[in-house]
């Protein structure tokens, strides 16, 4: 396994959640107002503004060779605990038998976004580090950099995309918080060329890819949530579910599931998640063994894992030091955990993540 960077670490565990103080007064999750809407090219611009924000734009990349890849294009502003960021996370699956993860930061003055040049999103001008093309037509993903002893030449085409979809604005509202979530490709065919080092492969597969946004990070907005993700050419689905406070059965979540039924796009807004039974993760941590969903219109989702593939700690290569104000921070560890599940009865993919 790679190493992180220190202060990607120490971000990407800010980003991803925090623990509510145990005193704090229950909250209702207010969901976006409208119907299901087609997002356009301009929809993928940076949203989150303000003295303390996160974004991410993330792909779920499933490969015919069964490698799976999670790529993330990541911005945020931490106000007084450190300058504004934008990086990179990468973890590729199953590449001939392994695994590589990889990790790239970068001031946010650098970071730029531009409609004129294709819908350009790209690190810093001087690195190959960015994905462009204007949706639903095309993308492209390019990421060519190098780090302990590896270099990572990605050059991946998106084409047949399923038009973008969020619900009414994309935004839910939690404690005085803005959440949002636009999911930019449901569905596309995906392919290109992996090389890393001297390890050089044509690939092609499915990708599904969405951008979430936080006005602001406090520790008490989430503590955990999960996606799962089942692909087909023919019906698709995707949920994306968070969960604001702990608690094994609840009504109060951030999010929605998407899918393809007899050539139409639907959306279930969620009613009620049962968080299943803890069992051990491969050789360290404990999940849920099953994710239960209710939906409106009514429809109901049972997500059961299958296989345990990857599971990332987020402060596992910090010092001592930079462990403990983090943990201060957040109230726990922030861990995600990835890998195959079966839902409803379906073979898709899960992606967990917990504070622990």
């Amino acid at each position: 396994m790679y190493r992180y960077d220190v202060i990607t670490c120490l971000i990407t565990a800010l980003l991803l959640t925090g623990l509510p103080p145990v005193d704090a007064p229950a909250q209702s999750v207010v969901p976006p107002e409208g119907e299901l809407q087609t997002t356009t090219a301009d929809d993928l611009q940076p949203r989150a503004e303000g003295h303390r924000y996160n974004e991410f734009w993330t792909y779920h990349i499933f490969l015919e060779d069964d490698t799976q890849m999670y790529l993330s294009f990541t911005r945020a502003n931490f106000g007084s605990f450190k300058s504004a960021v934008s990086g990179l996370r990468l973890s590729i699956i199953n590449f001939d038998g392994e695994y590589f993860e990889l990790a790239r930061e970068y001031p946010q003055e650098y970071f730029t976004f531009s409609p004129d040049d294709n819908y350009r999103l790209q690190l810093r001008p001087d690195r190959e580090i960015w994905f462009e093309g204007k949706l639903p037509d095309e993308q492209r993903i390019r990421v060519l950099t190098s780090k302990d002893g590896v270099e990572y030449d990605l050059d991946l085409q998106i084409s047949n995309i399923v038009p973008g979809v969020r619900w009414g604005d994309g935004e839910f509202r939690y404690d005085g918080e803005t959440i949002g979530m636009i999911m930019h490709i449901p569905y596309a065919d995906i392919e290109g060329t992996i090389r890393l080092n001297d390890n050089e492969k044509a690939v092609r597969g499915s990708v599904y890819m969405d951008q979430t946004y936080q006005s602001t990070i406090t520790p008490k907005v989430l503590t955990s949530g999960f996606r799962y993700i089942r692909h087909t050419p023919d019906e698709w689905e995707i949920g994306y579910l968070l969960i604001p406070r702990t608690q094994r059965e609840t009504e109060n979540i951030i999010g929605y599931s998407i899918g393809l039924r007899d050539e139409e796009v639907t959306m279930w807004q969620p009613q009620l998640l049962t968080i299943g039974e803890m069992s051990r993760f491969s050789n360290s941590g404990r999940v849920p063994s099953q994710l239960d969903a209710e939906f409106n219109p009514f429809y109901s989702v049972s997500v059961k894992r299958t296989q345990d593939l990857e599971r990332v700690s987020f402060l596992g290569e910090l010092s001592r030091f930079s462990r403990r104000i983090v943990r201060s921070y957040l109230g726990g560890e922030v861990v995600e955990y990835r890998g195959k599940a079966e839902i409803n009865g379906q073979p898709g993919y899960f992606n967990y993540f917990m504070v622990e």
